[in-house]
């Protein structure tokens, strides 16, 4: 495990860089040290999570995330904001693979929502590239009661899909009945 057996260090995964914890404001560095010997304590990651929303610790933020993540990682809300960072920072791509790492173990509606919302901006809407990320998206969160307003996404993604020939347009037929019976 990368924090040791009694969580007694702060590792960093491996090819990352040590935290920046000489940067971490004098409340940072308390919460910090609170870690070193329990990484689950939600209130140190909260005084973190809210020191580095603040100016002086802003550009500590992925790196943060990333430690938070590592062990709270069924987090949807905070993989979300780890991919919004990266977004932020022009990381796009880095973005879209975090949520992708984040699904299979935190398959949230939310997350689902981000991963169609990234697929997106990283191949300028490319059909065939949403047609696949909506495809596996509407398989990730199936029958949810919850994912109806997905689903409906997705239906008009397909009634509003160009084709240039009858075999496309049967295919977005095909593609559109299924939307339908499993929606």
């Amino acid at each position: 495990e990368m924090w040791g057996e009694e969580d007694s260090s702060w590792a960093a995964p491996e090819g990352a860089p040590e935290p920046s914890v000489s940067q971490y404001t004098a409340r940072a560095k308390e919460a910090h040290a609170k870690l070193l010997s329990n990484r689950h304590d939600v209130e140190s990651w909260k005084v973190l999570m809210d020191e580095v929303q603040k100016g002086q610790m802003k550009h500590l933020k992925i790196e943060v995330l990333e430690r938070l993540l590592e062990a709270f990682p069924t987090s949807g809300r905070h993989w979300r904001m780890y991919a919004e960072a990266l977004v932020a920072e022009g990381r796009r791509q880095d973005a879209l693979t975090a949520v992708e790492k984040a699904l299979p173990a935190c398959p949230q509606l939310d997350l689902w929502k981000q991963y169609l919302s990234l697929t997106n901006m990283s191949t300028s809407g490319d059909p065939v590239a949403m047609g696949k990320a909506y495809e596996k998206a509407m398989e990730g969160v199936g029958q949810d009661v919850s994912s109806t307003g997905l689903w409906q996404e997705y239906v008009n993604y397909l009634r509003n899909l160009k084709v240039n020939n009858q075999y496309e347009d049967s295919q977005r037929k095909n593609h559109l009945r299924r939307g339908y019976q499993k929606g």
